[in-house]
Order: C-alpha cells, then sequence, then structure tokens
C-alpha cells in the first residue's frame, strides 16, 4: 500500500466470540482495520457505516444465516470480496460455483483454520478487491 491509500478494512461476523478474538488474533500484525460483531443488528449497524474489503462471516448463526449475510454484503457493496467460514463442511466439498450462487461467497474456509493459510488468503483477497478499482 502507497503512503495515500486508505487502509482496508475487514468485518468479521460470528456469534461465537472466541472466534472472533482468535481471528482478529491472526490478522493483528497485518495493515487492515478489523472490525467484529457477533449479533445481527451490530452487523447490519456496521455494513451501513462502512465500506469493506472483506466480509469474513460464519456460515450459522442465531437471527441470520451467513449466505443471507453475504447476500446482503454483495447487494450493498458488490466489490468487496465474502468468505464464508463454517465448521460444517470442508472446502474440498463447496465448489466454487455453488459458493458463488447459492452461499453469495468467493472463498469458503473451514473451521479451524490455520492462521498463515487465512493470512495469505485474506492477503489475496484484499489484493483482489484492490484490483476491482
Amino acid at each position: 500500500m502507497t503512503g495515500t491509500s486508505k487502509r482496508n478494512s475487514i468485518l468479521i461476523v460470528d456469534d461465537d466470540s472466541s472466534i472472533l478474538k482468535a481471528l482478529k488474533r491472526a490478522l493483528q500484525d497485518e495493515d487492515y482495520e478489523v472490525f467484529t460483531a457477533n449479533e445481527w443488528h451490530e452487523t447490519v449497524d456496521l455494513l451501513a457505516k462502512h465500506t469493506f474489503s472483506v466480509v469474513i462471516s460464519d456460515f450459522l448463526m442465531p437471527g441470520i444465516c451467513g449466505d443471507d449475510l453475504l447476500n446482503m454484503v454483495q447487494s450493498k457493496s458488490p466489490r468487496t470480496i465474502r468468505v464464508m467460514l463454517s465448521g460444517n463442511a470442508s472446502t474440498k466439498s463447496v465448489p466454487a460455483t455453488i459458493a458463488a450462487g447459492i452461499l453469495h461467497c468467493q472463498i469458503f474456509i473451514s473451521k479451524p483454520w490455520d492462521d498463515d493459510e487465512l493470512r495469505k488468503t485474506i492477503r489475496e483477497c484484499i489484493a483482489e478487491y484492490e484490483a476491482a478499482v
């Protein structure tokens, strides 16, 4: 990033606060502004106030499913890179066409994740977001 570039913002949504803390900790040394939300209303408020380069959402949450949330993100901000996080399926079992068409995400990450792979994936997401300008 150049000195005049705006810092990329990431929103992580999960109903489990320990997952939010672990993901935020994994990204703490990266140059991102990381927001977290674990409730439906908090997520809607953040999406209304900020533009995010990347949104990472858990799949199963009370009040909203991750696919519905990512569909809302796609409608509001088509450039935002959408990442689905789930402990319910492996990434190998979710073809990209299904992820994009049904889950409204471009990337699918399984729980538990590898921190190094997560950072690499998010860097790639940021590069894709910035290339779409």
